[in-house]
């Protein structure tokens, strides 16, 4: 085969490869063109019933009644009392006079008054006696539990006022070695008993101070 005819050979089949080309696109626009058949959608109805009615409401309470108003009739005014005449009110009252006694009476003496109380002896100290008062009977103070269990020891010094029969009027602590053992020599003494002191041949009254000491052994 020449080149020539090689040529024409080539030329002939490209047209007819054109030709299909072109068919082919104009069979493909032809087909787009035609619209698809609608699909055919199935519609179902559905019956809603109507909701019922709502209940109606609760009935409103009755209103209250207004309360009676008692009307008060008004009431008499009485008459009062005229008042009483000031003047009168003022005058002086009549003396009172004195039943069932008689005038020339005299009026009963005054009661004697009362004796004084004896005032207090004087005490003498014990360095002015010629004798000292003495016990005819010493109780021992009594050594308080408590203090004895915390071992504390003490010492009190007391004052004692005697009178002429040697009977105590009073005690004074000098020296206190404490309330339980101020009290114990104060219950000892007052179950004491004492002779009085004595200047010359004379009792007296005396002070005298006695010492007191509380000890553990």
């Amino acid at each position: 085969m020449t080149k020539s005819q090689r040529w024409s050979a080539a030329s002939t089949a490209a047209v007819a490869l054109n030709a299909m080309l072109f068919l082919m696109v104009a069979y493909l626009i032809s087909r787009a063109s035609v619209p698809a058949p609608p699909e055919l959608v199935s519609v179902k109805l559905l019956v809603l019933e109507a909701p019922p009615p709502p209940e109606p409401p609760p009935p409103l309470p009755p209103k209250p009644k207004p309360p009676l108003v008692k009307k008060m009739e008004p009431r008499p005014v009485l008459d009062q009392p005229p008042l009483p005449d000031i003047e009168k009110l003022l005058e002086p009252l009549p003396e009172p006079k004195t039943i069932g006694l008689d005038e020339d009476k005299e009026p009963e003496p005054e009661p004697p008054p009362l004796p004084s109380q004896p005032p207090e002896p004087e005490y003498i100290p014990g360095h002015k006696l010629t004798r000292l008062p003495a016990f005819v009977r010493k109780e021992e103070p009594v050594y308080p539990e408590k203090e004895r269990f915390t071992g504390r020891e003490a010492r009190v010094v007391v004052e004692l006022f005697l009178d002429t029969e040697g009977k105590i009027n009073s005690i004074r602590i000098v020296e206190s070695g404490g309330e339980a053992f101020d009290e114990a020599v104060k219950n000892a003494l007052n179950e004491s008993i004492f002779a009085p002191g004595y200047m010359g041949q004379r009792p007296v009254a005396v002070r005298v101070q006695i010492p007191f000491l509380f000890k553990l052994r």
